[in-house]
């Protein structure tokens, strides 16, 4: 083979392989999933542009327009299209942010092996593990997932925070940047002025803390990364046996679903400070309850979730909690334990944070205990 041979047969080798890699990169797998966007609560925000994109260069739209609180939340969101779509490796924003009266705009690259990787997991529940279920909307029967959805909040400053969830679980993928950008208000919005929408929502949608910030210039820009700090933890439930499932979230709005075998036994995780638990436990005489646990003493995030009472989900700074406070003075990188105590009177349960040198009992939370019958 003479050197102009061997330049050939080299060059068709790069050819056929950047065509191999070309046709992989088109075939990929589709999931089910949904796209959702969320913002802050009162920090109000329209998203004029927003879709996820795969290797493919399939697009993957995110249909809301005016954003709501609050932040890190899952919602609906739809399902595109068939239902079906690749993962997505990069996602391309643009939104005006009402509180500051300024434009944003990022295009950013995702953890795309990672996106896959969970989308291919199976979900812990060990009543729709390994099973699938007849999808209307495609079609097809499909299996069940552990993940179903992406999510993206965006706050003051063009921070985007992207979550990836499903039922029982949610997962912080990356926090971006997006950049401020000058954009012709008509180019944007077909339907009022600039001038109406600053006063709309400072008169309908801003509430008295952020008016106060827009006007002194000190909106909380890091409140939301401050709220990513991870401490090393684990659940301990002492005198009673939890059942069936429990699930949790904390102030990062991230979430855990955890069921048998792992139920009981719980490893020291870094995680963000938990603002909320839900488990079925049952006493030493065998009868069942369920517990609901808020980490604030302000009843009303109780009610909103289940009285259905108008109102915002969380506390307007987590920090400001006595979890938080107590979970900050122990420190980063030293193990905690959350000890769900229940005591003689299961109805009466207490909760404390503990390590080796100290117990402190969390009394400015609100903790919900009920009988509660399982259904065979």
């Amino acid at each position: 083979m003479n050197q102009i041979q061997k330049i050939l047969a080299i060059t068709g080798c790069i050819l056929l392989n950047i065509s191999l890699f070309s046709c992989q990169k088109t075939m990929e797998k589709n999931y089910q999933y949904t796209a959702n966007a969320f913002c802050a609560d009162g920090y109000g925000m329209h998203l004029y542009h927003g879709y996820f994109s795969s290797p493919g260069e399939k697009s993957i739209p995110i249909y809301t327009n005016h954003l709501s609180g609050p932040w890190g939340a899952k919602g609906g969101g739809d399902v595109i299209g068939s239902g079906l779509n690749p993962a997505p490796d990069s996602l391309h924003i643009g939104f005006y942010s009402d509180s500051e009266d300024k434009f944003y705009e990022g295009n950013f690259a995702l953890p795309y092996e990672k996106i896959v990787q969970m989308f291919e997991q199976e979900p812990d529940n060990p009543r729709i593990k390994g099973k699938t279920f007849n999808d209307s909307q495609s079609g097809k029967m499909l299996p069940f997932h552990k993940y179903n959805g992406l999510t993206v909040s965006v706050t003051p400053g063009g921070k985007i925070y992207l979550w990836i969830f499903g039922p029982m679980d949610q997962v912080g993928l990356g926090v971006y940047q997006a950049k401020e950008v000058q954009r012709n208000w008509r180019d944007i919005f077909e339907n009022g002025g600039r001038e109406e929408t600053v006063a709309y929502y400072l008169e309908k949608i801003a509430s008295e803390k952020v008016k106060k910030e827009i006007a002194t210039h000190s909106l909380p820009y890091n409140l939301w990364d401050s709220y990513r700090e991870r401490f090393l933890w684990r659940y301990v439930v002492e005198g009673a046996q939890p059942v069936s499932y429990l699930h949790f979230q904390t102030i990062n709005a991230e979430e855990e679903g955890i069921f048998p075998p792992r139920l009981g036994n719980d490893s020291y995780t870094e995680r963000a400070v938990p603002y909320f638990f839900d488990f079925y436990f049952t006493d030493t005489k065998g009868k069942s309850y369920s517990a609901l646990v808020y980490f604030t003493k302000d009843s009303k995030y109780y009610r909103v979730n289940y009285k259905s009472e108008i109102g915002p989900y969380w506390p307007e700074d987590t920090k400001e909690e006595q979890a938080y406070r107590v979970f900050k003075q122990i420190g980063t990188g030293k193990p905690i334990d959350l000890v769900f105590k229940e005591g003689t009177d299961p109805q009466k349960m207490t909760v404390w944070v503990r390590t080796p040198e100290k117990e402190t009992e969390l009394t400015d939370i609100l903790v919900y205990v009920s009988p509660y019958e399982f259904k065979k």
